[in-house]
């Protein structure tokens, strides 16, 4: 492996790597400490608590307006492009994240709110994903620079199919998305820097993937993270075959203030560990009216006694 000699110095130095991050540091500081900064972290931590957007003056005038957007990015940038000339090796403290041409930069992050920034290069074609996700989030963004198109998508009431119409973008236009709806960029005709700010629901709902072209649903996933872990768990005791925690599972199955995806997978680990007991769970699930998974319930019901009839209450074999 070959080492820049300017990296090799810093190996083991922690005096040499402090003296590297100093100039991001106290950029990073003055940053902060600016008058405008200092009001919108203010605001963003009010919109995160829950307060509607036109409350939050400083973040709303920065989503409205082009010129606004652009000077706040600008001394960002100088700030920081400064701090690395004198410090080349220095790390930028900010979450990113680089997908093809396409990058993403968090600037401001407070709860459940984030400001971010992303830049598409000129050319860059995005077509192409097949499916488009709803998340259970709000965003607004606003196009600093650049010309793009693409389309707007909005699920419908009732969350099982996509509708979707084109759309095109230029410098000054805003975007404004529900937790019902997503925009997708696939052709940047001039090069796009974007300023976004989003806020996830405070229990979030699974987001959903829908086919891009034909608009129907394929499948879900949960939008909150500790629900994902509970998942993980409900799996791992599935797959220890943990019997005692059957009637945990029924539980969990059956509180309609658990997360939808948590639920499911509690009547997957029942079946799989005890299929007359999930079908019972199955049989009252479908009966609840207002219930997110009663629809579900009553399809997998059917499918499965379909299949196998010994499932049936009462047959010798479920016995």
């Amino acid at each position: 492996m070959r080492i820049h000699p300017a990296i090799r110095v810093l190996r083991g130095d922690r005096a040499a790597q402090r003296s590297v991050q100093e100039p991001v540091l106290k950029a990073l500081a003055q940053w902060h400490s600016s008058g405008p900064v200092a009001r919108l972290v203010e605001a963003l931590a009010n919109y995160a608590a829950g307060a509607p957007l036109s409350e939050c003056s400083p973040l709303s005038e920065l989503m409205q307006d082009s010129e606004l957007a652009g000077g706040f990015v600008r001394d960002w940038s100088g700030l920081f492009v400064g701090a690395l000339s004198s410090g080349p090796l220095g790390e930028v403290p900010f979450q990113s994240r680089l997908i093809g041409g396409v990058g993403t930069v968090s600037l401001l992050r407070s709860g459940r709110a984030t400001l971010a920034l992303t830049a598409m290069p000129r050319g860059e074609r995005l077509d192409d994903a097949n499916t488009v996700v709803i998340a259970d989030r709000e965003c607004h963004e606003i196009l600093i620079e650049g010309r793009a198109s693409g389309a707007v998508f909005r699920s419908d009431g009732q969350e099982d199919r996509l509708h979707w119409a084109k759309a095109a973008w230029r410098r000054g236009d805003q975007i404004a998305l529900g937790p019902r709806s997503a925009r997708l960029i696939t052709n940047v005709e001039q090069t796009v820097l974007l300023l976004q700010l989003s806020r996830t629901a405070q229990h979030p709902k699974a987001a959903r993937e829908f086919d891009r072209v034909t608009g129907q649903f394929q499948r879900s996933a949960s939008g909150d993270k500790l629900a994902s872990r509970k998942v993980m768990a409900l799996g791992v005791l599935g797959a220890l075959e943990h019997w005692e925690a059957l009637s945990v599972m029924g539980d969990v199955a059956r509180d309609t203030s658990l997360d939808d995806d948590l639920r499911w997978e509690a009547v997957r680990q029942v079946l799989a560990l005890d299929p007359a007991s999930g079908m019972q769970l199955l049989d009252g699930l479908a009966q609840r009216g207002e219930d997110a998974l009663a629809r579900p319930a009553e399809r997998l019901r059917g499918q499965l006694l379909r299949a196998y009839p010994q499932l049936v209450p009462g047959t010798r074999e479920a016995a």
